[in-house]
C-alpha cells in the first residue's frame, strides 16, 4: 500500500498482486490493477443550523456528532425557556438532519447542540 502521510482524510493505493503462473514455473510477481481509497477523517461536534433560516415552513436542523457519547439538542426562546429538547447520542458518529416536531411562535429561538463538555450555539428565527 502506498500513501503520504496516511491517516484520517488521506488517499491511499493498494496494488493487487496476482500469483505467479503455475505453468511457467516462475517466482515473478505480477500487477494487476490499481484501487484508490479515501479514509475519511474523524468526526467533529457540528451545528449547521435551522433550515431554513429563516423558517416558514416545517422545521428541520441539521448537526454533526464527533462520537456516540451521549449528546442533547435542544431549542430555547430567546428568555432562555426550553422549547423542545431531544437525546441525540445514540445517532452515533457523523452528520445528522432531524426534522422538528414543534412549531414554536414568529420569533427568536436558539439552538443548542451540547455533547462530551462541548456547546454549539446557533440564532434560528421563525417567521410566518
Amino acid at each position: 500500500m502506498e500513501a503520504s502521510g496516511a491517516g484520517p482524510g488521506t488517499t491511499c493505493s493498494a496494488m493487487s498482486m496476482a500469483p505467479p503462473p503455475q505453468d511457467r514455473g516462475t517466482s515473478s510477481e505480477e500487477f494487476t490493477e490499481e484501487t484508490w481509497v479515501t479514509v475519511p477523517g474523524a468526526f467533529t461536534l457540528a451545528l449547521e443550523g435551522l433550515r431554513p433560516n429563516p423558517a416558514t415552513a416545517p422545521l428541520s436542523v441539521a448537526f454533526t456528532l464527533a462520537s456516540e457519547a451521549a449528546a442533547t439538542l435542544e431549542l430555547r426562546d430567546v428568555a432562555g425557556r426550553r422549547i423542545w429538547s431531544e437525546s441525540v447520542g445514540a445517532l452515533g458518529a457523523g452528520r445528522h438532519v432531524r426534522a422538528l416536531p414543534v412549531s414554536p411562535a414568529p420569533g427568536v429561538y436558539w439552538l443548542r447542540l451540547a455533547q462530551g463538555g462541548h456547546v454549539m450555539q446557533g440564532k434560528a428565527i421563525v417567521m410566518r
